[in-house]
Order: structure tokens, then C-alpha cells, then sequence
């Protein structure tokens, strides 16, 4: 007499805890490579971008025949005869953005600019080179030599395609979400002609970081890229790591 036998369901509880511990140690092996892969993909997406922003700077340097793009600007409909970076503000748009301000006369400039008080230089790279657009709901494409950035209609043309999803505050974010930080001279080792810096303290501006953000400088106490501009992403530890450098990136060789 022939015995039949029944074919076993399923997996017994020992096949599915060896099956389970299989896939475990797979997963413990790819994740840190999957990180690291994602990493490096940042850091090749910083490198472009901050790249792509040095170029834009001096695109716009050429366009409007000016040293610099400032790393601090005050934005107001009213400048004030006397403080200083209300006249430094004033005289850069006079000299770029022609039609933006009025009659010099008087103690106080009408300025068809949008009153947005003192931006730092993240948001000037913004207000810059995409355009005042960016802080009043209307983001630009972009303006011409000699043309009303505040007015309505005219020529205009981009300096740098900011993608909006990474736009925040009127700043630009890097991978990690955090600012790209700008820093400028206007003629020469002069990185603190402005007189603020990015900080989280009273007289800073507060970019949201856990420290302050300074030019950087070499051994000497020369600011890096003396005659020309920084501009710092603070990398995947999200903290200024000044001198060090670490994981920072910079637009600047050493």
C-alpha cells in the first residue's frame, strides 16, 4: 500500500528568522553605501551650484561695469543722507540699476525699490541676480543695464535661474538646507566694508545657523580671495567649521 504525502505549507519559523536575518545584514551592508552615494551627489550638486553662482556674479559685474556685487544692502523706499549704508545701498543702485532712485536733493532719496530693510548677502545674491521679484511674490526673470528692475514691462534678462523649491526667505539652499553664504570685497581685503556678518546673535544676521559665518582668512589675516568673493555652503554638518574647513565648500581654491 502506497503512503502520500502532503506537501509541507509555507516556511517553518527557524527558515523565516535565517531569511530575515539575510536581508538584515544585506540591508546594513547597502545603506552606508546608498548614504554615501547620496552624499556625494550633494556634494557634486553644491560644487555645481556654487559654480554656477560664481559665474553668475561675475556675469553681472560685466553687465553693469561695477567691482562687486554686495554681500549687504539696505532695500528701502527712502534713503537717508548721512547713514552710511543707506548711502553705500543708494549709490550701488544709481550706478547699476539706473532708474531706481530719485533726485539727489535734500536729506531723504525717494527709490522706487521695494522697502525690505537690510539684506544680507545671501539674499543679495537673490535680489541680484534673479531679480527684487523673489521678495514681493513675483519672481523676475531677470534685468537689464539700464532699466527699471521696479517698474513694470522693460528688457530683462537672467543671471542665474533660481529654482524655486530651493529658495527660502529670499535665500538660496544648498543640498543640506542651509543658505549659501555670501561674502564680498568691494576693493581689495575689505570683506567687512558692510559691517555685518551671518550670525545668531544681536548685530549679525540671522541666517538660522547654530554659529556665526565670517569670510574666511589665511594664516596671514588675509581674507581668501582677497579682491574678489566668498561664497560657503556649510556641508552635510550644517555648522560653519571656519578655518578647518572640513566638509565646508567654497568657490575658492586654498
Amino acid at each position: 500500500m502506497m503512503h502520500r504525502t502532503t506537501p509541507r505549507q509555507g516556511f517553518t519559523l527557524i527558515e523565516l528568522l535565517v531569511v530575515i536575518a539575510i536581508i538584515a545584514t544585506l540591508i546594513g551592508i547597502l545603506l552606508p553605501a546608498v548614504q554615501a552615494a547620496r552624499q556625494a551627489s550633494f556634494r557634486a550638486s553644491a560644487s555645481s551650484d556654487i559654480a554656477q553662482l560664481s559665474q553668475a556674479v561675475e556675469q553681472f559685474k560685466a553687465t553693469y561695469t561695477v567691482k562687486y556685487l554686495p554681500s549687504g544692502f539696505v532695500a528701502t523706499n527712502s534713503y537717508t543722507n548721512g547713514n552710511v549704508q543707506h548711502d553705500d545701498s543708494r549709490t550701488y543702485l544709481k550706478t547699476t540699476w539706473r532708474n531706481t532712485v530719485g533726485p539727489l536733493s535734500g536729506t531723504t532719496y525717494s527709490s522706487t525699490c521695494p522697502n525690505l530693510g537690510t539684506l544680507d548677502g545671501s539674499q543679495c545674491l537673490v535680489f541680484f541676480l534673479g531679480g527684487p521679484g523673489w521678495f514681493t511674490g513675483t519672481p523676475e526673470r531677470g534685468l537689464a543695464a539700464g532699466s527699471n528692475p521696479f517698474a513694470t514691462g522693460g528688457e530683462r534678462k537672467i543671471s542665474f535661474d533660481f529654482p524655486a523649491k530651493r529658495v527660502s526667505g529670499g535665500r538660496f539652499l544648498d543640498p543640506w538646507g542651509q543658505p549659501y553664504f555670501y561674502f564680498s570685497s568691494r576693493d581689495g581685503n575689505d570683506y567687512g566694508y558692510f559691517g555685518l556678518y551671518y550670525g545668531n546673535s544681536t548685530g549679525g544676521y540671522n541666517a538660522g545657523t547654530p554659529s556665526n559665518v565670517v569670510p574666511l582668512m589665511d594664516a596671514s589675516g588675509k581674507f581668501q580671495n582677497s579682491h574678489g568673493f566668498q561664497i560657503i555652503s556649510l556641508g552635510k554638518n550644517r555648522i560653519f567649521d571656519g578655518n578647518s574647513r572640513r566638509d565646508d565648500q567654497y568657490n575658492f581654491a586654498n
